[in-house]
């Protein structure tokens, strides 16, 4: 049977989450139990078979021994492991809240569910918290801390689905037939419930890409349309452009008929003055007589 252990997981804001015994190798960051603990005197720290720890770092021996894992265990207290002293755990997507187990599932809460939330940016409810959603629409909305209801993104939260008795671990032997059939039953149901998950992802993924292939339709659109407006626009520029020249050679003909005007101006003061001169002769001549 796999061995399951709950460790308070931070990245959830301290809820307890399932970890299971797995044998391939620790990473940093990653949390150990201690399964062959030894007392040397090269080892400092003080602990014992089922600890769990976090590795910090790897460090290198000069012993033959070889490399050995810097930890700090969940009393706080640091210890120096090697390999063959513990096992890896791999979080799995199950926790416990209030002494019963729930799956996290990352998808869009409906009414009625519960979420956890694993992002407290707005500061309107609570990181680590446990809600039950209010109404949904394009958001889930949760009550908010501060009064009313609160909408959340999909990324906020975990829906929690609640594992029933039918599905906690069991063990099966090979001398009891019965075992085996709960075991096989457990894990079609498990599949069903998979498939199910699947089959919703899948139709939001429909969805989602329904709702990109509309709006690139949309800008498709909107983009012919621009088009067609900076077509109009050019054309209204070129119409501009002839009547600038239009109104540019009116400019030019009406100087000239003003220049023209001035002259003939002047043509008939000139005129007027020789007349003028004219009737001054004709009068001394007839004065004369």
């Amino acid at each position: 049977m796999t061995k399951i252990h709950t460790i308070a997981d931070e990245s959830l804001g301290g809820v307890l989450r399932e970890y299971v015994e797995v044998d391939w190798k620790a990473d940093v960051g990653d949390y150990v139990i201690i399964v062959n603990a030894e007392s040397d005197s090269y080892h400092f720290g003080e602990y014992r078979n089922g600890d769990i720890a976090i590795i910090k770092r790897f460090r290198n021996d000069d012993s033959q021994v070889g490399v050995y894992a810097e930890t700090t265990l969940i009393d706080g207290e640091d210890a120096q492991l090697y390999a063959h002293e513990y096992n890896a755990l791999e979080p799995t997507d199950i926790v416990q809240i209030d002494d019963r187990r729930f799956r996290l599932v990352e998808r869009k809460a409906e009414i009625g569910e519960d979420v956890l939330v694993i992002d407290d940016a707005c500061n309107q409810y609570d990181f680590g918290g446990v809600y039950t959603v209010a109404c949904v629409d394009y958001h889930a909305h949760i009550p908010s801390k501060n009064g009313g209801l609160v909408f959340m993104e999909d990324y906020e939260y975990y829906v929690l689905v609640p594992i029933e008795q039918d599905d906690q671990p069991i063990e099966a032997h090979a001398d009891d037939p019965d075992s085996i059939i709960d075991l096989l039953a457990n894990l079609a149901r498990r599949v069903t419930e998979l498939e199910a998950e699947l089959n919703e992802r899948k139709r939001v993924d429909e969805k989602l890409d329904a709702d990109i292939h509309a709006e690139s339709q949309r800008h498709m659109y909107r983009q012919q349309e621009t088009e067609r407006v900076w077509e109009k626009l050019q054309g209204l520029a070129k119409i501009t452009e002839a009547n600038t020249d239009d109104i540019a050679d009116l400019d030019e003909r009406i100087i000239e008929l003003e220049e023209g005007a001035s002259a003939k101006q002047t043509d008939v003061v000139t005129y007027e003055k020789f007349l003028d001169a004219v009737a001054d002769k004709v009068a001394e001549r007839l004065v004369g007589r």
